[in-house]
């Protein structure tokens, strides 16, 4: 157990590290305030998308989807649950509509596409990744068809929406492109610079990430953060109670092992930077989601060790 643990904490510390050199660099002015939204699109328009592709171009096989068909149907059944979750727990948080779309999407969603994917490669590599790819592709319709759109102010955005839009993003459109190609067959026609290319992009999607976390965590005062009580209260329902009844759920639904790691990963991470960003952008307080963003991101390195450890141990 032990040493399952120490496996998965030594990249948890990277991550840290990461965070860390975002904060310095914020604190001591060492970049320019919009450095934050320049590394955000560099991971959701280059690195992110870089990523998924070369997943599924080196392992999206007629025979790989069979054997990982099932992961999407238990990433649809969780995707459900947790959103059920979010909108019953959120209540208790707060009575203030604005704000309790804040802690719905925290308490539905973890840092799955930063974390969970560091997690996922440094103990799986590439064929994982693949697979955490599948199971995700309904959390990933979740987030950026309904939850996203839902951090926005009322008024600030568009009432009406662009759900198709919204769910061709780059990265559902690299897992559809990166499909087509594995599956035809076509993949073996990309010269090899590009595929090597895409995968030297993969590899910084988790420090990249973790220092845009940090970058942003540094235009806060921290002692404010800390001082926002309920926060630690979600943290503790994200990061340890939530994961475990979701993966109790994928055993009682007759899951295999891979489908409750998948599962665990993917929501014990971190409070995402949705709901700082997508406020920021838009007018909306901030502090809430900040701070969910700085103790969850220090507490899980903790946590997802653990997490991951005594399930390896059990199943």
């Amino acid at each position: 157990m032990w040493e399952t643990f120490w496996i998965v904490f030594s990249t948890m510390l990277g991550l840290l590290v990461c965070l860390s050199i975002g904060y310095i660099l914020r604190r001591f002015h060492l970049e320019p305030n919009n450095a934050a939204t320049v590394l955000s699109k560099l991971v959701l328009y280059v690195l992110l998308p870089a990523m998924v592709l070369h997943s599924f171009i080196k392992n999206c096989i007629i025979a790989s989807l069979q054997q990982h068909g099932s992961l999407f149907f238990y990433g649809l059944i969780v995707t459900a649950a947790t959103l059920l979750f979010g909108k019953l727990l959120s209540r208790f948080f707060s009575k203030e509509s604005y704000e309790r779309k804040i802690y719905t999407y925290a308490l539905s969603v973890a840092n799955f596409s930063y974390i969970g994917v560091s997690v996922v490669v440094s103990l799986f590599g590439s064929e994982g990744l693949y697979a955490f790819n599948i199971f995700c592709v309904p959390l990933n319709m979740l987030v950026y068809g309904y939850l996203v759109p839902n951090l926005v102010p009322e008024g600030e955005g568009d009432p009406k929406g662009n759900w198709l839009k919204r769910i061709l993003n780059p990265i559902t459109v690299a897992l559809l492109l990166g499909l087509f190609l594995g599956v035809t067959g076509l993949s073996r026609y990309i010269p090899g610079f590009l595929m090597d290319t895409m995968n030297s992009l993969s590899g910084c999607v988790g420090p990249v990430a973790m220092i845009l976390t940090g970058f942003v965590i540094g235009g806060f005062h921290i002692p404010d953060l800390l001082r926002i009580k309920k926060v630690y209260v979600v943290a503790f329902l994200r990061l340890l109670v939530l994961p475990m009844v979701l993966v109790a759920l994928v055993w009682l639904l007759r899951g295999d092992k891979t489908a409750c790691l998948m599962t665990m990963i993917t929501y014990a991470s971190a409070l995402g930077l949705n709901t700082v960003v997508i406020p920021a952008t838009h007018g909306g307080d901030t502090h809430t989601g900040a701070s969910m963003a700085i103790i969850s991101s220090v507490a899980c390195v903790v946590t997802i060790p653990l997490l991951y450890a005594f399930l390896d141990m059990i199943l």
